[in-house]
């Protein structure tokens, strides 16, 4: 059974293939870009660890006549692919060779000599500073680092070797079968450190010693032996921004808007008035859907509890709701995100100077779906498919030939004017409204489609034409000048910014947990009169 040896960054990583236009089709565009990204990404990392492997294999060729390693990784496309092994590539060396080879490249990387070049571009070496050119692309800095590596290696080779050999039979017996280039290094000091002999009656006990700390990372009083490595903020928020709650806002935002346009109340006159018999309309396919409609308003969602969650949802009321959780902060995060999308759309293939980058686009389409999301919780789904179902039905029912002839209009929009204006107290402007819906849904959709790319660190957003288009038309439709683009395209810090609904308190209890924290850090209590 072999042992791998994983070079900790000088393996080859398998490249994921190159996304064709079929996956653009299958699972849309965003998906289509990030598997892109994740490809060319990648390539880049395996560029860089060919880099160190080519210039450690020169560098041992060139002072200890190690023999010419076979692997070249000079870029064959099958290898590339599938990802070629370190352990493939140093096949044919001898143990004791393996055992240089590895120890030096892993004393490198402990000392986080990972870069040949030191920062440099290839082009920007020099041979009069030190630098290597010819057979290798090393900077001057790098070789310094390879000759301390190999000096210290050289010190102590039986230790670094007796090390090399316990890893490789210890691995053997483990599921992974595999270890890395870092701990042959980090062992080998410690046991150097600990003054051990390659011939110590105990040297197993005590390599399984330093084995153990290498693996739990325990290293007391060694800080210099210590990685740094942060933790990932971003790690495990998926619950920020939930798709499923955002695409559901999209179908009650459509629902609000002609809810202004009062397609929902002319809905109920027409079945009013049919009812009463005041419609021209005898025994036909147009009565069934307008019985249909009266007979179960019992168990529709009627106008108040539409307008409740209109207010839940985007704080928009219409009329005296009494909400006990409007969405305040919805319109100012609404205006600014299309302000940030229209502004740098328009700046898009502009060669000035742009006052809205990508990041700014990001910033606030991340805050305004973190708000619908947290507005989305609880009923907002199994409403927006009940709305959903309503409007294609109102919308039907409105257009069948009979009713439209009943009214003397052509199509349900006229429809809807002339009754608003008959018995509603006077139209909208429909096409606004229309567009309003239409348009405003589509942007808020195209949150809940992006909102993988919204969540964790700043990402390459894809703000496509559509998206341009959808926030153009809003704009425009509501007749926003160019000053409010420009001011509300401007990022701005949120204080707070809750990703779950807060538990609803029983009357009182918010006051009485008040008092009661107040009192444990002895402050004051006014009472109230």
């Amino acid at each position: 059974m072999g042992c791998e040896v994983v070079l900790d960054i000088v393996n080859y990583e398998k490249i994921p293939p190159e996304p064709d236009k079929k996956l653009r089709d299958q699972r849309g565009e965003v998906a289509y870009q990030q598997a892109l990204r994740e490809h060319d990404n990648a390539k880049r990392i395996n560029e860089t660890r060919k880099a160190f492997f080519l210039a450690v294999r020169w560098f041992l060729i060139k002072q200890t006549h190690l023999v010419e390693i076979k692997a070249d990784f000079a870029g064959n496309p099958a290898n590339e692919q599938e990802g070629l092994k370190l352990d493939d590539a140093i096949a044919g060396l001898t143990d004791s060779e393996r055992a240089r080879f590895l120890a030096v490249a892993g004393l490198l990387l402990a000392d986080s000599q990972l870069d040949p070049l030191n920062g440099k571009q290839p082009e920007m070496l020099d041979e009069a500073a030190g630098d290597e050119t010819k057979e290798a692309k090393v900077a001057a800095p790098f070789k310094n680092a390879l000759t301390r590596a190999l000096a210290e290696y050289n010190t102590y080779p039986d230790l670094f070797d007796r090390v090399h050999g316990e890893l490789r039979e210890r691995s053997k017996a483990g599921a992974d079968s595999k270890f890395y280039a870092r701990q042959l290094a980090a062992i080998g000091r410690r046991l150097v450190a600990e003054k051990v002999r390659p011939g110590d009656s105990q040297f197993g006990v005590r390599f399984s010693r330093a084995l153990s700390e290498s693996l739990s990372g325990a290293t007391e009083g060694r800080q210099s032996s210590i990685d740094i490595d942060l933790p990932d903020l971003e790690a495990g928020t998926e619950a920020d921004i939930i798709g499923d709650n955002v695409t559901a806002l999209s179908a009650i935002y459509f629902a609000a808007m002609l809810e202004e346009l009062k397609l929902f109340a002319v809905m109920d006159k027409v079945v009013e008035q049919f009812m009463n018999g005041a419609l021209p309309i005898k025994r036909s396919s147009a009565g069934d859907p307008l019985y249909r409609y009266h007979r179960d308003a019992q168990t529709r969602i009627n106008e108040f509890e539409r307008r409740g969650l209109y207010a839940r949802s985007f704080g928009v009321a219409q009329g005296s709701v009494d909400e006990a959780m409007p969405n305040r902060e919805f319109n100012d995060l609404w205006f600014r995100f299309l302000s940030a999308v229209s502004l740098y759309g328009r700046e898009l293939k502009s060669t000035e100077r742009r006052m809205v980058s990508k990041e700014q686009v990001f910033k606030s389409a991340r805050d305004l779906a973190v708000n619908l999301s947290l507005h989305g919780y609880g009923m907002a789904h199994f409403a927006a498919v009940e709305l959903q179902s309503l409007i294609k039905s109102i919308k039907d029912t409105l257009s069948f030939p009979d009713v439209l002839a009943a009214y003397g209009v052509r199509d349900v929009w006229q429809l809807v004017e002339r009754v608003s204006n008959m018995y509603l107290g006077g139209a909208v402007n429909g096409v606004r409204q229309r567009t309003m819906a239409q348009s405003g849904a589509k942007v808020v959709q195209w949150l809940a489609d992006s909102s993988p790319m919204l969540i964790g660190p700043i990402r390459d957003l894809l703000i496509d034409d559509t998206l341009i288009s959808h926030v153009e038309r809003w704009l425009s439709v509501t007749g926003t000048p160019d000053q409010a683009v420009e001011k509300y395209s401007e990022p701005v810090s949120l204080q707070s910014q809750r990703t779950i609904p807060d538990f609803a308190l029983p009357s009182g209890a918010a006051s009485d947990a008040l008092r009661d924290a107040m009192s444990r850090v002895n402050l004051p209590i006014t009472p109230q009169n």
